[in-house]
């Protein structure tokens, strides 16, 4: 008697056990499939504040008189690569974005000679603001520069951060208006100089 009920309480403790062994290997693909849905619940906030944010910058594009969108067809083959890429890797879409602001910028500064040979390399914060000092981007554009940097950074960083496919597209769109932008002021014929500030006698 007494071994049955052993038995009976053997049975009892290693019920659990095989459980979730019989679940790890038998459902190990449903539960494979679920993990990406879960963690993109956990990431969900972020990404909808996220594509808030972007919606306000397409206002503050306009608002700071940025070039308008180019037509699909008149996109230049790296701008049509970065528009495949944001629906297959949305993260990645925007990280090559921004990084061809960041070119452009540099080309700026380098052709206009804003910079001494002497000088240390500058951050893309640092950056930004000696374009701004040196006239070739106003206070909105500068603002609208630096907002699309913390969202390359929030991207490059946040855990877990899956964006969709169409913020992705518009980030990509307000990125191609500032390398418009930068292209332009370094087609420029002319240095722009910084505001001087004059004391009264």
């Amino acid at each position: 008697m007494e071994s049955m009920s052993f038995c009976v309480k053997l049975v009892e403790a290693l019920a659990w056990p095989v459980t979730v062994v019989f679940v790890m290997i038998f459902l190990r693909k449903q539960v494979k499939e679920l993990v990406p849905q879960l963690t993109r619940l956990k990431a969900g906030p972020l990404e909808a504040e996220f594509t808030r944010e972007l919606t306000e910058l397409r206002i503050e594009a306009d608002q700071a008189l940025l070039p308008a969108q180019r037509p699909l067809q008149l996109l230049t083959p790296e701008q049509q690569t970065l528009l495949q890429l944001a629906e297959v890797n949305p993260r990645s879409a925007i990280l090559e974005a921004w990084h061809a602001v960041e070119t452009a910028t540099i080309d700026l500064i380098r052709e206009k000679h804003l910079l001494r040979s002497s000088d240390r390399v500058l951050l893309p914060y640092e950056r930004m603001q000696l374009l701004g000092k040196s006239g070739y981007l106003d206070p909105a554009q500068r603002a609208l520069y630096n907002d699309l940097r913390k969202l390359r950074n929030q991207a490059a960083h946040a855990e877990n951060f899956n964006p969709s496919s169409t913020a992705a597209l518009d980030y990509l769109v307000l990125a191609a208006r500032i390398v418009h932008m930068l292209k332009a002021r370094l087609a420029e014929d002319w240095v722009h100089q910084p505001v001087a500030h004059t004391e009264q006698a």
